[in-house]
This record gives C-alpha cells, structure tokens and sequence, in this order.
C-alpha cells in the first residue's frame, strides 16, 4: 500500500539517554499499542509499524501523495518539557529530535498539503503540535502535561473505532474519547480527558471524515496479523521483571552495530546473561529495527548437549574418515541451530520443508547428517545477510559444552564456519566463562555482566515478593502493635523505601545477582516471617552477635 493509504505508527523506545542527565528511559509497550490500533480499526486500512529515525519520518513526508494525505501516528518520549522528541539512533540510543529540528524538516520537506492526522501519543507533546500545525497540518491530536497509560489506550482506542469504523468525523471521534476517559470507573482518571487537544482550535475545522479525508478510501484487507506478533513468533519470550539492565543492551546493540563480529557475554551463574540475550534479540529483531527478520536465537538445552556427549563417546567418524580421528557430530545441537535459523529465514515454508526431508532422510550417519545440516544453517544465514544486511545469531547456555575439550573444539569449528562462509552475520555467545579469544582471524569482544546497583536490586526485590511488605520488615526494633502496619511508598519517599531495602541485609547478601534476589524475594510468603526472621534463620550467629552486644546482657 502507498504511504498515504495506511495508517503509520512510528515508534521509539529508546535504551538510553546520553547528555547532562544520562539514564534509562522507561520502555514503551508498543506491541500493545499495535494490537491496540489493529482491534480498534478492523480491517478497514492497512497499520504500518516503523521505527521514528529522522531518515524514516523525511522518507514519509517525502514520498506522501496529496490524494492520500499522510495519516502518522507517533508513540514516543518527549523531553524537556515537550522540547524535544527522543527518537532512536541506530545503536538503540535516545536522539533528541528539538522542535527547531522539526520545524526544519516539516519546512524542507514542505509537507503541508500531504499531512491528514497527525496522533502525536506521548506526554507534553502540545508544543510538537503546534509546529506541525504550522507547517500547515490539517488535524493535530496532541497531550498537554503527563498522562496515564490507561487513559492513554482508552482515548486512543476509542477515537480510532469511531473514526474509521464508526465513520464519524475527526471532531466527534475526538469528543466521543474524551467522554469515554470521563466515564471511566477510576474517578481520578476522569479529569486525564482535558489533556487531550485537537488543533486547531474550532469544531469546524475538524468535520471531515475518514472518506473525505482520504478521498477514496483504499480497499480493506482480510485482518492481518500484528507486525509485532510476527516477529514475536520467531524469538524468545519476555523476560518478567527485567529491570536494570538498559545500559548494558545499549552497549551490545553498539557491539553489534560496530565492525566486530563475535561477541562473548559472560558472568557468574544468575546473574543475567540468558535474560539479557534475550532482550537483545527481542530488541534487535522488533519491526522497523534494522535486524528485523534476522535474528536466530538458540538456548542449548543440556538434555540436547548430554545426548550429543553421550554419543560422541561412542563415535569415532563417520564411514569416509579415519577411526582414529575423533569427532563430535552434535546433531542434536546442530538441529535446533537450523531450526533457529529457519524460523528467521523470511521463506519459512521453504526451511520447514527442508528440513522435514532431512529428518525423513534416516539412511545418512550420524557424521553426514551433520555436515549437511551445518551447510544448511550456512545456507540459511546466508540468505539472512543477502542484499548486504547484517544479521544475528545468539547461542546461549553453552558452558555444558565447554567442559569436555573435543565438544569446544567442535564447537569452535562451527563458529568459524560460519564467520568464514558469512560477511555480516554477528555472533553473540552465552557463557559462565569467556569461551573463546579468537574465532580464527576474528576477535571475540569480552562482554562481562556486573551485578545490579543497589537500587535496582531493591526494584527487583519488590516486584518478586510474594506479599507486601510491611514495617516490620525494615526495622527491627519495631513493636508488636506496629508490625503488620503496610510499607507505604509514593512519589515523596519512594528513594529513601528503596535505599532501606536495599540495604537490608536480606537483600545485601544477594550481591546484586538477579538469580539470588529471585530466590530470596520467593521465600517472602504470606503468613511467613520478616525480612529480619528470614535473614536470621540463614545466618544465627548474626543473632547471638546482636544478643551479646545488647545492654541487657
């Protein structure tokens, strides 16, 4: 579909931000709000989700025809104030994107005529409005001050279903979500619905509808699936409660990015490696990034690494080479590599039904079986890298691997394969210990995971126990009366809670390991003891210590 015959969300959730008050910026749910978008218009036009780059938004504005007017919908920060938009760089960091930036580009671009609704969805984003009107934007909906995310996906949901399915004009379907924030059942969301602004000012401007706004309207489409759920479907999970870690996915999309090609994550055992790999090949892969579709994602399983052991003790080559010369096929290994790399390859029929007939295929040994699917999973990314794109492929859990030495050199033989029969295909590897140095001619860049800070362990803490927490937690001297008193923790004092629970001792002797704060924060149940009681039954002397300096001893 042309530009102008779709409705385009343009998101940016940047990791982090550089400048004067460098930090993590709060992530955006921009999966829910495409599934959001796509359950409120139906089938009626098509949703087009790309990533908010300058490149991205002049390439629209330019290419935008005045028969279909541009209809962009922006989910994003603003910053200072509403002085700034943070768009992503390529890296996944913050670029701050000023309104004397806009207003440059809407003048270059001279955009006027081709812009129809302009839906800029993020907080104090009045001002950034106001310069698209003067550019000569017909329809502006923007927010002044902060508003809730819940008042956010009721206002938009509802304007979008009057709009296009209700075949409203742009003003009722705006009046029309303005009352549904005013009817909602939390009272003190009610007043979020005077935050919302359609510009210009004037019912009149605003009376036109979906058809006479896009003067014919495009022919609807059967309900397509979500960009994100596509995407979704080839890569690991969410990672629940994953906190603390922004800095250090944006410093691997820098790896990523730059000339290297072997990355090596490594750290103790529970403190953050699979989650953090994780994340990156959800990141790296989501619509619009440039590795979108180009991810394989591979979490060995030691009931896969135990078999290929087992049968390596066995196997001595295959029936062209000699016995003498030990080898470790790994099919098992090897198989779940292709069927990773078959789910990123964008002809995934194709992959299914190749590798169908490898499996079909029982008359080959052990050894030729695996050299044919090596050559398939050099194939498959390959295929991935065609047209001069970079592409990723993450193996994680391979330390089962690394403790029995023909396993490793095996390994290393296949990453080197692969980085000698591929030019842009990073490798990003998942360990307890740097496994390698070198991949041939190739560096392998060190990536070692530090613990959390204090105050991310106690975020974490907190969103993994399994009651609130109470007084009583925190100080011990507390008295009977006051121990079930709730811990209570607002906007004022929620820094000096946080510092408190991180520097418990419950929660200190976890040293900032994301495994441990799991499993002590699992041990805080309803009807069970203090932290106080817990971190006591752990360590008793710590109570004769207490018991000896008391005064009444």
């Amino acid at each position: 579909a042309a530009a102008g015959t779709s409705l385009c969300l343009l998101y940016a959730s940047p990791l982090w931000r550089l400048g004067d008050a460098p930090g993590e910026l709060p992530p955006l749910d921009v999966r829910q709000e495409v599934a959001l978008l796509m359950e409120a218009i139906g089938n009626t036009i098509p949703v087009r989700v790309e990533l908010v780059m300058v490149s991205t938004l002049t390439r629209l504005l330019t290419i935008a025809t005045s028969e279909h007017p541009l209809v962009l919908h922006f989910s994003l920060h603003c910053g200072d104030s509403g002085q700034h938009l943070f768009f992503e760089d390529d890296c996944g960091g913050a670029h701050a994107f000023s309104l004397d930036d806009l207003r440059c580009l809407l003048s270059a671009t001279e955009c006027a005529e081709r812009l129809g609704i302009v839906f800029l969805h993020a907080c104090c984003s009045d001002l950034a409005g106001q310069e698209f009107i003067l550019a000569g934007a017909r329809h502006v909906i923007c927010c002044r001050g902060a508003v809730f995310d819940a008042t956010a996906r009721c206002f938009t949901r509802a304007f979008y279903h009057a709009f296009y399915v209700g075949r409203k004009t742009i003003s009722q379907a705006f009046d029309i979500a303005k009352c549904e924030i005013r009817t909602v059942p939390q009272i003190g969301l009610r007043a979020e619905a005077e935050k919302y602004i359609l510009l210009p000012p004037g019912r009149q401007a605003h009376d036109v509808t979906y058809q006479d706004l896009m003067c014919s309207a495009p022919p609807t489409h059967g309900v397509a699936m979500s960009p994100f759920e596509e995407c979704c479907s080839r890569l690991p999970g969410r990672v629940e409660d994953f906190c603390g870690r922004a800095r250090d996915l944006w410093l691997m999309m820098q790896h990523i990015a730059s000339s290297r090609r072997c990355i090596a994550v490594w750290g103790d055992a529970g403190i953050g490696k699979s989650a953090l790999l994780a994340e990156v090949a959800r990141f790296a892969g989501a619509p619009g990034r440039r590795l979108e579709s180009k991810v394989a994602h591979v979490c060995l399983s030691a009931e896969d690494i135990e078999r290929d052991l087992a049968e390596g003790s066995t196997t001595s080559g295959g029936a062209d080479e000699s016995p003498s010369v030990a080898r470790l096929p790994m099919p098992a290994i090897l198989r779940s590599l292709e069927r990773a790399v078959g789910r990123a390859c964008t002809d995934a029929n194709c992959e299914s039904s190749m590798l169908d007939d490898l499996e079909e295929a029982s008359v080959f040994s052990t050894g030729t079986d695996a050299r044919l699917m090596r050559v398939r999973i050099v194939q498959g990314l390959q295929r991935l890298e065609a047209n001069g794109a970079k592409a990723l492929l993450i193996l994680d859990q391979i330390d089962d691997l690394l403790v029995a030495p023909l396993a490793t050199e095996e390994l290393r033989k296949v990453l080197m394969e692969v980085l000698l029969r591929t030019e842009r295909v990073v490798l990003v590897l998942g360990a307890r210990q740097a496994p390698f140095q070198a991949l041939g001619a190739h560096k392998v860049v060190a990536f070692q995971m530090q613990p959390l800070n204090s105050t991310d362990a106690a975020r974490l803490f907190l969103w993994r126990v399994h009651r609130p927490l109470v007084v009583a937690d925190l100080s011990e001297i507390v008295g009977e009366a006051a121990r079930g008193l709730p811990l209570i923790m607002n906007v004022q004092n929620r820094n000096l809670v946080l510092n408190q629970i991180a520097n418990h001792p419950y929660l200190e002797q976890c040293a900032g390991s994301p495994g441990w704060i799991r499993a002590a924060a699992d041990r805080v149940l309803p009807g069970g003891g203090s932290l106080w009681d817990l971190y006591h039954e752990q360590h008793p002397q710590a109570v004769a210590e207490t018991t000896l300096r008391s005064p009444e001893s």
